[in-house]
């Protein structure tokens, strides 16, 4: 009579580590799930900021050449005189 308590123990023990490993699987995967997310979020928010200091470049640089202009000019009308 003992050995199908110990049967059953034993396919119960089983049920029970296999629940458990499908529950950390489902887990993981719903960790990298999230994580994939999360990541192209962060590649989003990266190419805006990209953008952004793109656009932010290209102003310094019109300000630049357009500073540029005007010391020359005056520069010029310093020499003229």
């Amino acid at each position: 009579m003992k050995k199908p308590v110990e049967i059953w123990q034993a396919v119960i023990a089983t049920a029970l580590l296999l629940v458990t490993v499908v529950s950390i699987i489902i887990n993981q995967s719903n960790r990298i799930t999230r994580d994939e997310a999360e990541i192209l979020t962060l590649e989003k928010n990266n190419d805006k900021t990209d953008q952004q200091f793109n656009k932010v470049n290209d102003n310094l640089d019109r300000v630049n050449s357009r500073l540029t202009d005007i010391l020359v000019e005056l520069q010029n009308k310093q020499n003229r005189k």
